[in-house]
């Protein structure tokens, strides 16, 4: 059977056990049915891998091709990893019964040996023991298998910034001096403590230079351990006149401190003509003792800090700036630690466009004797979450607490600014119903709503709200507690004494929210107008919490599942009670377990909430719904449990299995692939390469333990063959054995099951077998389209190509062809050893 037509050529893909690929373009390809002298047969004579048959038969593929050149069509792709939540190691004692119980959904009317919560044998799911063990819940349903149990998911567009600058914000930098950034040739001799700076360069791109006059020196293990750039009095930084230090608007940071009292007037960095024009930034001792922002225009604008300033070695400032330039006038305002302390009028102010800028003096006086870590300058004025970024990265890195507006709770106060995650937390909270406002689940950390409060009354711990309903968003047969915080309508959270108003709930109505009295002393009570905010679920780990940057926990609610209490004897399928709100609960067409968890999965994870303010792609998104797409497909037991979860950022992501962590135990978890795709580290090759790459794979393939199965029967006979595997090569890498093929054909019966399709399906061949029914042998039943990764060892990818053995290989070239010529033999084998 012949699948090419002349000078058409077919694109088809070697897979490698390591799940790499190797591609070719097959001109002729042909199918036929062989039968074997024996069971074993060794495919080339040096491979230590050997196909079993145990038909006697083999379905043989043989193809005819050319290698050709790259051309770069491994540049960029969409990583994907697949989730399982049926348990493939199961093993059904009625195989017959497509539709009979597994570990991965209710046990009713059937038999059956799983992983259960320990490992257990069973007749009936009523508790009734087996082989003189204890029968326990399927692990799917068990409450305390999914408690505090997370799986970490990269997000590709974070992946790739993980190498940026570590400042949450780039857009907009000016100028950008960090001693940490300091090196050897900026210093004289080696960089090391007390080194004499000449150069100070900045880290924005801009090249702006600051010469040395005087000694400043370079030290080390200043604020938090981070080094600093020390003015003894005379020494300072020239810069010669730049336009970038000079922008009509601007936000300005600065960490730095004085050590001398004595000097009323020391500048951390001015530019300035005189006064007549530019800006300066100075901290004042003497009657004043705070920090000033001078505008330059001939009738100065200032700005000072009301916070008492004091000098001295561990009193580090991290003191913010905005000049905003709005009708005819500049309004600025001082956030000193990240309280607002000053907000000014003014009328023009004068740009600098001649002269020079300095750090640590402002002329030929008013010199720093102190310290400057860090002074970011942007030209353009941030928005208020840009700011607190920003105040929550310099806070962790220096170890410099901050406060909110008005004194209340920072969003990155106690130093929970996380910059160093590239990953999505999903946990699974089963002391949770979803709600109407969140069916799938939350992100676990504050959210604002739309319940706007109208009063508050103190005695009765009754909040009534004139906007929004508080039944869509809190379920009160939930068995862990809510708790509400307040956003005042000027924008900063509510709070005292750097600590968020933290209120739990106790009931709720349409218009009303009654909660614990009394609540924490010092902390503000809500008011009118206030936007209550839903908080992170007390019930659950510090490591399940979310920073508002990044380091986001995504939550699946499942208290429905189906199970009955921890250790308890009762369980079922999924129940759908309706929302607090008596609509009818979405997902009630589900009636397994598996099934309604993976439903509810793949809801969440391309859901329009909000992770946080860390943008998840290059558009400035911050959704779910634009970091993953997520197909559901059948699992080796027809039900729908299996999830593709695509990366929707196209990356260089490639072979990331090592980052997929998580906290469940194999045997009562899902089948957890990780990302696959992208580079994965190849380079773009000429035909001539991946003749040798292949030739050499064939010639020396390696056996693992690690081997994948794509077949229950195959799993258990790897249980011994991974044994004696590892005792014999000693090596516990996954290996480079082809170990499968992905031949796509063109249908029209799936035409518009899948998204990829144009004007013909195209889908991949297959070999199916082992327990399935017989319509699912049919190729209309194959949904997998011809362009997905092929998955060796998750359960349900019987579809997605062929497992088999390469028993022939040969390739040659004559004089002046442009391709290389192949012929290959490919049977196909359930089982690999």
């Amino acid at each position: 059977m012949s699948l090419a037509e002349i000078g058409e050529r077919v694109p088809i893909r070697l897979v490698k056990e390591n799940g790499d690929t190797i591609s070719l373009d097959a001109t002729s390809i042909d199918m036929a049915v062989e039968r074997v002298q024996s069971n074993f047969a060794l495919p080339l004579m040096k491979a230590r891998k050997m196909g079993i048959d145990l038909n006697q038969a083999a379905v043989a593929f043989e193809i005819q091709g050319v290698f050709t050149d790259d051309e770069g069509q491994e540049a960029t792709s969409q990583a994907k990893a697949i989730f399982d939540f049926y348990q493939p190691h199961s093993l059904i004692l009625n195989p017959d019964d497509e539709d009979g119980p597994t570990t991965g959904g209710d046990l009713t009317g059937g038999g059956g040996f799983g992983l259960f919560n320990s490992l257990g044998f069973s007749n009936t799911n009523t508790g009734t023991n087996f082989a003189g063990m204890v029968n326990v819940a399927p692990s799917v349903m068990n409450y305390g298998n999914w408690k505090n149990k997370y799986v970490d998911l990269p997000v590709g567009y974070w992946v790739e910034k993980s190498a940026a600058a570590d400042n949450p914000v780039e857009s907009g930098i000016s100028a950008w001096f960090k001693a940490s950034a300091i090196t050897d040739s900026n210093v004289t001799g080696l960089l090391g403590h007390n080194a004499v700076v000449n150069t100070w360069v900045d880290s924005s791109g801009n090249g702006i230079t600051g010469t040395k006059s005087g000694s400043p020196r370079y030290r080390e293990a200043g604020a938090n351990g981070q080094p600093y750039v020390y003015f003894d009095g005379s020494a300072k930084f020239d810069i010669p006149f730049n336009a970038a230090l000079n922008p009509s608007e601007f936000t300005l940071f600065i960490v730095a401190h004085s050590i001398d009292d004595t000097n009323a007037s020391q500048f951390v960095i001015s530019s300035t003509n005189g006064t007549s024009k530019g800006w300066s930034i100075n901290h004042r001792y003497g009657s004043d003792d705070d920090i000033r922002l001078t505008l330059h225009s001939g009738s100065d604008v200032t700005a000072d800090t009301t916070a008492t300033l004091t000098a001295g070695y561990s009193k580090v400032q991290l003191h913010s700036h905005t000049v905003d330039f709005t009708g005819s006038n500049y309004t600025t305002k001082t956030y000193n630690k990240g309280v607002l302390e000053a907000t000014t009028t003014g009328g023009a102010f004068t740009i600098n466009n001649d002269s020079p800028t300095q750090i640590g003096a402002s002329g030929s006086s008013s010199k720093l004797t102190g310290n400057i870590y860090e002074i970011l300058l942007y030209n353009r004025v941030l928005s208020q979450a840009e700011r607190e970024q920003v105040e929550g990265y310099l806070s962790k890195k220096y170890g410099v607490t901050v406060l909110g507006e008005s004194g209340g709770e920072h969003p990155y106060g106690g130093f929970t600014f996380n910059n160093d995650k590239n990953t999505v937390r999903l946990a699974f909270d089963s002391s949770r119903l979803g709600s109407f406002k969140e069916p799938n689940g939350y992100i676990n950390r504050p959210r604002v709503t739309d319940m706007v409060v109208s009063a508050y009354n103190g005695t009765t711990g009754v909040i009534t709200i004139d906007s929004g309903d508080a039944r869509e968003w809190f379920e009160t047969d939930s068995t862990s507690a809510y708790h509400i915080g307040f956003k005042k309508a000027g924008g900063t959270l509510r709070g005292a004494s750097g600590l968020m108003t933290r209120l739990r709930v106790k009931s709720v109505t349409q218009t009303t929210i009654t909660v614990e009295l009394p609540f924490f002393t010092g902390t503000s009570a809500p008011v009118d107008n206030d936007t209550i905010m839903m908080l992170p679920n007390q019930s659950l780990p510090a490591k399940l919490s979310s920073s508002n940057y990044d380091g986001t926990t995504v939550v699946v609610s499942i208290q429905n599942i189906g199970a009955g209490t921890d250790g308890g004897d009762t369980y079922g399928g999924p129940t759908f009670p309706a929302y607090e709100n008596t609509s009818a609960r979405a997902g009630s067409t589900y009636e397994r377990s598996d099934e309604y968890i993976a439903y509810l999965t793949k809801n969440m994870l391309t859901s329009t909430l909000v992770l946080g303010e860390r943008s998840v792609d290059a558009l400035n998104n911050y959704t779910l719904s634009k970091v993953f797409s997520v197909d559901i497909g059948e699992s080796s037991h027809g039900h729908q449990t299996r999830l593709v979860i695509t990366q929707l950022h196209a990356t260089s992501l490639g072979t990331v299995n090592e980052t997929i962590t998580h906290t469940f135990s194999p045997g009562n978890f899902m089948v957890v692939q990780g990302f696959t795709g992208g580079k994965s580290g190849k380079k773009v090759k000429s035909a001539g390469d991946k003749v040798q790459d292949i030739l050499g794979i064939l010639a020396n393939s390696n056996n693992f333990k690690t081997n994948r199965s794509n077949h229950q029967l195959e799993s258990w006979v790897n249980t011994f063959v991974n044994q004696i595997s590892e005792t014999i090569y000693g090596e516990v890498e996954s290996g480079d054995f082809i170990n499968g093929i992905q031949i796509p054909y063109n249908t029209l019966v799936t035409k518009g099951e899948n998204a990829l399709d144009s004007q013909v399906a195209q889908r991949n061949h297959f070999l199916t077998s082992g327990n399935t029914g017989t319509s699912s042998k049919l190729s209309m039943d194959n949904k997998v389209h011809s362009s997905r990764l092929y998955a060796p060892w998750a359960e349900g990818s019987r579809m997605n190509g062929i497992s088999g053995l390469i028993t022939e290989f040969n390739v040659h070239r004559e004089a002046e062809m442009k391709a290389y010529e192949f012929s290959l033999k490919f049977i196909a084998a359930d089982i690999i050893i």
